[in-house]
């Protein structure tokens, strides 16, 4: 459920390749660099920075790939790769980024004396939007019993997780599998989030978590 604007932005953009380790950080922190310094806060700043970085690269990624035209470059994993890279490691590229669930004036407090038993089997989504790429990623969400499943990109790819709800509230989720590009790489079986319904309302919840040190809260949408 982690929040992932940063990276839907990049994997809409990189026309490039998946590298080593090694290199993969060299050209990454390439671009961190790029946007920082050109202070990105529009797509065309991050066009710039990208097509710059890649172009004084694009041996690097020929060679890895063995390709001889960009067709045979594996973009999504590319995206994949640059862009959890970006959204961990580059402070300025996720500020300049954030989304309305990370910005802390759009943060609620939690209400008091709040139920949620009724919540803990559903059908709920929630969204990302790119303003920028007019672009809306949505999530279908299911709480059932000790499991809770996510599935993206209308269906194709899905998360499975273990819930356990520690009180009537607040609820953590174990990872054990996905066969999602970027919920594969963003986590491993056995990692644990903890999330806490703050707040719901006839129609929605909203679901208070942290990742990489960062406070989010997203609005679920009944299904």
């Amino acid at each position: 459920m982690k929040n992932n604007t940063l990276i839907i932005i990049l994997m809409m953009l990189i026309s490039s390749t998946v590298f080593s380790q090694k290199e993969f950080e060299r050209v990454a922190n390439k671009l961190c660099k790029c946007i920082e310094k050109e202070k990105a806060t529009t797509q065309g700043d991050v066009d710039s920075c990208l097509e710059r970085t890649f172009a004084k690269n694009m041996d690097v990624f020929f060679k890895y790939y063995d390709a001889k035209t960009i067709d045979d470059i594996d973009m999504e994993e590319v995206g994949n790769v640059i862009g959890i890279y970006i959204a961990e490691n580059c402070t300025y590229a996720a500020e300049a980024f954030m989304d309305e669930a990370g910005k802390e004036s759009n943060f609620i407090e939690p209400a008091e004396d709040l139920t949620c038993l009724d919540i803990h089997q559903g059908e709920y989504y929630y969204t990302n939007e790119v303003k920028e790429l007019n672009f809306i990623d949505t999530t279908y969400v299911s709480f059932n019993g000790d499991l809770y499943l996510e599935r993206m990109k209308n269906g194709k790819t899905y998360s499975i997780l273990d819930i356990e709800w520690i009180n009537d509230c607040d609820f953590e989720l174990t990872f054990k599998a996905s066969n999602d590009p970027m919920k594969k790489r963003l986590s491993k079986p056995g990692d644990i989030y903890k999330y806490q319904i703050i707040d719901k309302t006839p129609t929605s919840i909203i679901i208070e978590t942290f990742w990489n040190k960062r406070k989010y809260q997203v609005t679920f949408h009944k299904i």
